[in-house]
């Protein structure tokens, strides 16, 4: 859901938070819109979003947002696994979701390296088919 809404304006934000709440599952669920809103910056900047224990104890996730041809979010990609496993198998993971999130992106998306990798691979970025 972090990727989803680290996609939309602070404003639907904000109007997003004020129609459902935010409500704790666990500990480490964000529950203050300000660390939402904070949470959002940083999956804005890093590319990807982590739950870490967030919705359910125990279990980890990572997700990674892929765009259309006008860069606009077109959906996500996501891998959840136990937190056990995330701890040893994180970085790789972080790497995978992100990596098949670029590619299932429209080439015109991307960033020119990018672009002329997804170009070598014969993708077009229409959910990874061959072009």
């Amino acid at each position: 859901g972090k990727v989803l809404l680290a996609n939309l304006a602070e404003a639907d934000v904000e109007a997003y938070v004020a129609e459902h709440g935010l409500h704790a599952f666990t500990r480490a669920t964000i529950v203050e819109p300000g660390a939402l809103l904070d949470e959002l910056a940083r999956v804005r900047s890093l590319g990807y979003g982590l739950d870490l224990e967030e919705r359910v104890e125990g279990f980890c996730c990572v997700a990674a947002p892929f765009l259309d041809s006008t860069g606009k979010l077109a959906g996500t990609i996501g891998v959840s696994t136990t937190s056990k496993a995330f701890s040893v198998v994180g970085p790789s993971l972080i790497d995978s979701v992100t990596a098949i999130g670029r590619l299932l992106s429209a080439p015109s998306a991307l960033p020119a390296p990018e672009r002329q990798l997804s170009a070598d691979r014969g993708t077009t970025g229409d959910l990874g088919e061959k072009g």
